[in-house]
């Protein structure tokens, strides 16, 4: 506190002290007390001793101490008019030493968008791994692009059944190969018949030769076109089943396997969240899936158009619902 507001402080404590002196002697001179002063005024008494003394320690403020003292000497028909015009000139206003607080530091916009930037990412981050931390780690990503590579190509045609001729554009084995070399142990032919035996007549040779050149220009048996046979063959055994995922009463986040292996996730199907009102269908053969889903009660399935999961029903009251298995009745 510098030597001014010291001083500031002791005239004002001085005039105080006077102005009271002043109210406490004309009361006097009136032959009034204090308690019929703070009746009359409908003040508390405690607040008329404090203005009479000068200690405005015990008023509510500056404000008030004013407001009382212009009333207590209104009753007490006293002119403080002066007295008035100094306390509100401000000349005595302090009482204290002046100090201001330091304004806290604000951080900046640009941390404050970095740190929310980074709790919607930890959030993503968090839920996405809530989802699959149950997944089989058997499976990897690899193994994964692989299977879903495979049932993305076309299957190839299937060996035809072992009843059936392979077919081959080479000639049947049970033929004979056409030759013009007569059969062993024939004589062979000769032009120079022996001597008292009668020519050979030539129609055995000829028919032979007649018979070798049909040989050779008969095509190769055609066999039975193997498109056809193949595309037969390509068919399963089992007939498709269509399942139909709708998200009935809200946002579903879905995830559908094939089980293999007695219950283990075997390739994946679908991987999507389904907005309210939209629907999924899957056409699939196999005997089981699995199913993992967020908001699971908003869900409804449907296989081959029966209802077999309505809303409401799938995981109670769970959040989320990992690995339900879902059969899939086989058709007559």
């Amino acid at each position: 506190m510098t030597e001014h507001n010291e001083q500031t402080i002791d005239a004002r404590e001085s005039m105080l002290r006077e102005l009271g002196q002043k109210l406490r002697a004309a009361r006097e001179e009136q032959g009034r007390s204090i308690a019929d002063c703070a009746q009359a005024l409908r003040l508390r008494k405690p607040y008329l001793v404090a203005l009479e003394s000068g200690d405005w320690t015990q008023l509510p403020g500056d404000a008030y101490a004013i407001g009382f003292l212009k009333q207590y000497a209104s009753l007490l028909a006293l002119d403080i008019s002066n007295e008035l015009a100094t306390i509100r000139s401000g000349d005595y206003r302090l009482t204290k030493p002046l100090t201001f607080p330091d304004p806290p530091i604000a951080p900046g916009r640009r941390w404050a968008y970095l740190a929310a930037a980074a709790f919607v990412v930890l959030l993503i981050v968090f839920n996405v791994a809530q989802l699959n931390r149950d997944a089989s780690p058997k499976q990897k990503p690899g193994a994964m692009v692989a299977d879903q590579a495979s049932h993305a190509a076309p299957a190839k045609p299937a060996a035809p059944p072992v009843g059936e001729p392979k077919p081959s554009h080479a000639p049947p084995v049970s033929e004979p190969k056409p030759s013009h070399a007569p059969p062993v142990g024939e004589p062979k032919p000769s032009h120079a018949p022996p001597v008292g035996e009668p020519k050979p007549s030539p129609a055995p040779a000829v028919a032979s030769e007649e018979q070798a050149p049909e040989a050779t220009s008969q095509p190769p048996s055609v066999p039975a076109k193997p498109a056809k046979a193949a595309k037969a063959a390509a068919v399963p055994a089992s007939v498709a089943h269509k399942v139909r995922f709708h998200a009935a009463g809200g946002d579903v986040w879905l995830e559908v396997y094939e089980s293999v292996d007695d219950g283990k996730r075997g390739p994946r199907r679908i991987y999507r969240l389904l907005k309210q009102g939209e629907t999924r269908i899957l056409e699939t053969n196999q005997g089981m899936l699995l199913i993992t889903a967020g908001n699971p009660r908003a869900l409804e399935v449907t296989i081959d158009e029966t209802p077999v999961i309505r809303q409401g029903t799938l995981g109670k009251h769970k959040k989320i619902v990992r690995n339900y298995p879902l059969p899939l009745a086989s058709k007559p």
